[in-house]
């Protein structure tokens, strides 16, 4: 497998890519600018690290065309003006084994909301019914046609409220060692319900001096590398094997 160093450019830093084999043995390191400080899936700002880097899971998930579609759950559809039936993945499991039913999906929802300001206004005047061990029903204080995108958020990660200092979430890597605001290690999710990743173990390395990402990225010292300064533009053009990668231009709409 090529190595690919990704440095992603926004408008005031830089994020790029490069060739070469370090992926070739399953393992990925990312050099990032910031990562969690807590693994607690309830906590604002931490959700975010946990989805991004592809440990927790909401219900739905959305599409590059502002659709949804299920994630963790199998379906989520409208069946009246007020309320959205879920119905969730046959099997599905935390890291732990634990399994994903109805029960502990409703205590995920209502510690999120009880425990995350973010989160407790996204639910605000929203009920969770369970219906069966597989089935939930989520009912909005009025007419809510938006509500699959609300439980897509990703403050509203499904985790077992049982462990939640542990990250006990669903996604397709667990977490194997944690040192806050310092590395996160993962490795593949061998109960996960999806088609296994490639990547069998990655490293999250807090990296907080941009040039020293710089460095990082010019010495392929990782696989992926983000947001360095739009000033090393010139010198990472300039170095063979990488690529650099800029995220879509916001699209402007008109206003009549």
């Amino acid at each position: 497998m090529r190595r690919l160093l990704t440095l992603i450019v926004s408008a005031l830093l830089l994020g790029a890519c490069a060739g070469g084999d370090r992926a070739g043995d399953g393992a990925l390191t990312l050099a990032v600018a910031k990562i969690n400080a807590t693994l607690d899936p309830a906590e604002a700002q931490t959700t975010s690290f946990l989805r991004s880097f592809g440990v927790g899971e909401s219900l739905a998930k959305i599409q590059a065309d502002g659709s949804t579609a299920p994630e963790l759950a199998e379906s989520v559809e409208q069946t009246a003006p007020d309320t959205w039936t879920v119905v969730l993945r046959d099997g599905a499991v935390f890291h732990s084994g634990a399994p994903v039913d109805a029960e502990a999906v409703r205590a995920s929802l209502e510690r999120s909301a009880a425990e995350n300001a973010l989160a407790g206004d996204l639910l605000e005047g929203v009920t969770v019914t369970v219906v069966d061990p597989r089935t939930l029903t989520v009912r909005g204080a009025g007419p809510s046609p938006f509500l699959d995108h609300t439980l897509a958020h990703y403050e509203l990660q499904i985790h077992n409220v049982a462990a939640p200092a542990e990250a006990d979430l669903t996604g397709p890597f667990r977490v194997t060692g944690f040192d806050a605001e310092r590395e996160l290690t993962l490795e593949r999710n061998p109960n996960w319900w999806g088609q296994a990743p490639t990547v069998e173990t990655v490293t999250v390395q807090q990296v907080a001096d941009p040039e020293a990402r710089v460095q990082i990225a010019l010495a392929e010292q990782a696989d992926i590398v983000d947001q360095l300064p739009s000033s090393a533009v010139p010198q990472l053009e300039e170095t063979d094997g990488l690529t650099l990668v800029a995220p879509p231009r916001p699209t402007r709409s008109r206003c009549t």
